[in-house]
């Protein structure tokens, strides 16, 4: 094979590879500019890492347990002086309790359950979260007290696992329906590994899954 054959294979090649990843990047870059709905990139532990899409201005009153949404919202004073999170927060979440739920508080444990004032969890509550008393660096989170049901325009948003660490409504009380932004599907995530498991637990889903 002469010389000029082998400088045209590899200009072919990287012709191929600069377009292999300039029309993704076109894709992503006409749907975020131009449609309700954006790819957004998650970093954080409390939901499965990696690529979601979100569709933006979905109507809140639509929402549906178990939806992930992401949120725009403003922390307490006592978050953002611990370095918790900052003043000015995104955060995807998952649907915990919608409006007029029942939400019980077992000591750590909070739950959504079918009726109002059960003395013990029973087969209608359903597991959401488990506060932790305080934070890596000792300080100690504030009281909270959840009023039951979730009032109107409100919603409680938790993490992907109960025990997992995220900063929810375990710690900050309910959302405003208001302050939610879209509704995000996954397209390319890890989910993260349960606590106390190793990461080789950690497995891809692809969108659809």
């Amino acid at each position: 094979m002469t010389g000029a054959k082998l400088k045209r294979i590899a200009f072919l090649s990287l012709a191929y590879g600069v377009w292999a990843l300039a029309i993704p990047l076109l894709v992503v870059v006409g749907i975020n500019k131009f449609t309700s709905w954006r790819v957004i990139l998650n970093h954080t532990q409390s939901m499965p890492v990696g690529l979601y899409v979100l569709h933006m201005g979905v109507d809140p009153d639509t929402l549906k347990i178990g939806q992930i949404v992401v949120v725009r919202y403003q922390a307490p004073k006592w978050a953002y002086v611990q370095n918790i999170t900052h003043e000015h927060e995104y955060f995807i979440k998952r649907v915990g309790a919608l409006p007029g739920a029942y939400v019980e508080q077992f000591g750590t444990k909070i739950f959504r359950c079918g009726s109002a004032h059960v003395s013990i969890p029973s087969e209608t509550c359903s597991l959401m979260g488990v506060r932790k008393q305080q934070g890596f660096d000792g300080y100690k989170f504030p009281t909270l007290n959840l009023t039951s049901p979730v009032p109107a325009g409100h919603v409680y948003l938790r993490s992907y696992y109960a025990y997992g660490t995220g900063f929810d409504s375990r710690y900050l009380g309910y959302f405003k329906l208001n302050q939610v932004m879209g509704v995000a599907y996954p397209l390319w995530t890890q989910i993260p590994p349960k606590p106390g498991a190793s990461n080789a637990a950690k497995h891809l889903v692809l969108s659809g899954q």
